[in-house]
């Protein structure tokens, strides 16, 4: 009963905690002006015309047009007008996997993809928080209402979806070790989000996951090249990826750092040249792998691992944006439910992880950007409570 009562507390304060972030994060960022973002002069929709685009490429039978920077920015301005192609670039960064799930998005118009996109990203983070809770429907509330889940669709990004592949492939990985796998392998459409998974798996030889990842991220690769040749990869690799190195120091021109909640945007604000703000952020990687990978072998509660597992991933790559919190959200989520650890992380902290999503990228508008410190302390505090574990995951 005493941890019925607790629980009920912390849904109730992370959903009016969570209500409350999501409409700073609107108000301050995302409140739309005639088609354009009023805050930054994004496109309506923002990062999501990259990935219609990208479906209507592959649709088109256009897929060179992806990774020629500057013909693929012209071909947004004749589409969208305004100042799409003129004030700032869009680089379609993915590889060309991605291309086979956004192939349907290509046969709708923007505005009817964009509001698909939306509602099904809703009614999957629904169904995940219900689902994953043991069919809580306050947990289903709870990731609809989510900072989280409101950053990745006010920004335009797949990141429910990535979400729904990531928390259940990890909590699966020892139980259903081939259906986790086959999900997790499919994330290779944004691999550095599974960097750390990929460790931990080796870590406890899950040999049966690793070959089922790598299965299923052999033959999206295949149909990818089924549909569009090898040409995109080969492109994609000699162009695309080289960029990427380009969007670090964009954020060290503090271009993007209002939506990076890392250790590099921190170092970065605080003025440290290019050189030590990567290598800060080394440190802070090997530090955040070492206490996610000290929590997997300390603790037997699986939702606090799973939990440490996605804000690791978090700490760990110097690129890192608010909308990728989604998956850190349905982790939380899951923790609050599942774990009789959840009461002893404290409300306090709690509070902090759930809206970092959103108030990270509102307060860097006036002030620093001091989401990494706030995903470093949710880490911390999981270290200690993994030194402390006398329970095991409910069941």
């Amino acid at each position: 009963m005493q941890r019925e009562g607790d629980l009920q507390t912390t849904v109730k304060l992370l959903l009016f905690s969570g209500v409350i972030a999501a409409i700073l994060l609107y108000e301050f960022i995302f409140m739309p002006t005639k088609g354009y973002d009023n805050n930054f002069g994004y496109l309506y929709g923002r990062d999501f015309a990259n990935f219609w685009a990208g479906g209507l490429a592959a649709v088109e039978g256009k897929v060179s047009i992806l990774t020629n920077v500057d013909a693929y920015n012209l071909w947004l301005h004749g589409m969208f007008g305004g100042d799409v192609g003129g004030r700032y670039h869009f680089i379609f960064s993915y590889p060309p996997n991605v291309l086979p799930f956004l192939m349907p998005l290509g046969l709708l118009g923007y505005s009817t993809a964009l509001y698909t996109y939306a509602i099904v990203s809703l009614a999957l983070a629904a169904g995940m928080g219900w689902w994953l809770t043991g069919r809580e429907w306050s947990g289903a509330l709870l990731m609809v209402l989510s900072p989280g889940l409101f950053a990745t669709i006010f920004n335009g990004h797949p990141g429910m979806f990535l979400a729904a592949l990531l928390v259940p492939g990890v909590m699966m990985m020892e139980t259903r070790p081939v259906v986790a796998g086959l999900l997790l392998g499919l994330v290779t459409v944004k691999p550095q989000l599974g960097l750390f998974i990929a460790l931990i798996l080796l870590i406890r030889f899950n040999w049966q996951a690793i070959l089922a990842a790598l299965a299923s991220a052999t033959a999206l690769i295949f149909l990818s090249v089924t549909l569009f040749g090898t040409a995109p990869w080969v492109a994609y690799f000699a162009t695309i990826a080289p960029r990427q190195i380009e969007v670090l120091q964009q954020i060290y021109d503090k271009n993007f750092i209002y939506f990076i909640p890392t250790p590099f945007a921190l170092f970065t604000w605080l003025g440290f040249p290019f050189a030590w703000a990567q290598g800060l952020q080394v440190v802070c990687t090997l530090m955040a792998a070492g206490a996610g990978v000290y929590i997997w072998i300390e603790s037997r509660d699986l939702a606090l691992r799973v939990l440490a597992a996605f804000i690791a991933t978090s700490l760990i790559l110097p690129y890192f944006n608010n909308y990728d919190l989604t998956m850190v959200a349905l982790a939380q989520v899951v923790f609050v439910y599942r774990s009789p650890m959840a009461v002893r992380f404290g409300n306090t902290f709690h509070v902090i992880l759930w809206t970092v999503a959103a108030l990270s990228p509102t307060i860097a508008v006036f002030g620093p950007q001091i989401g990494a410190l706030a995903l470093a302390a949710g880490l911390a505090r999981l270290v200690v409570l993994a030194r402390r574990d006398d329970s095991a995951y409910i069941e």
